[in-house]
């Protein structure tokens, strides 16, 4: 089964942490393991988990977000000021996100985007 694609063995972790400019409070360091990346750069898969904190985020205008919040909490709160918490079992897609984002735990994350080339292999996926 060559085209089924499993979480069972997680490459290594990438580590990063946002830009100190767009966090609020102490930038909390990022995991990321991309376990599947495809269709020219257009899709890229795989789990997600980061210490407490929070920090501001812009999608870019092509860029889609599934997420599945595996443990831990994820609030994000939009530009007018509106804002939802996530645990585990709830699932949100932020297209087009701008806004604030406080996170604790991890995620099964699918970002896709209308364009190739804007996810690449670098986890800090979310620059402006």
């Amino acid at each position: 089964m060559t085209a089924l694609i499993t979480f069972d063995r997680l490459p290594p972790a990438a580590l990063d942490s946002p830009a100190p400019e767009r966090c609020i409070g102490t930038p909390p360091q990022r995991s990321t393991w991309s376990v599947y990346q495809g269709d020219g750069g257009e899709v890229d898969c795989g789990l997600w988990s980061c210490q407490p904190g929070a920090w501001r985020i812009a999608f870019h205008a092509h860029r889609h977000e599934f997420f599945h919040v595996l443990e831990g909490r994820i609030r994000i709160t939009d530009a007018a000021g509106d804002a939802k918490e996530f645990g585990p079992g709830d699932a949100c897609h932020p297209r087009r996100f701008q806004g604030r984002v406080r996170r604790t735990g991890g995620r099964a994350q699918v970002l896709r985007n209308d364009r190739p080339g804007i996810i690449g292999p670098s986890p800090t996926r979310n620059k402006p």
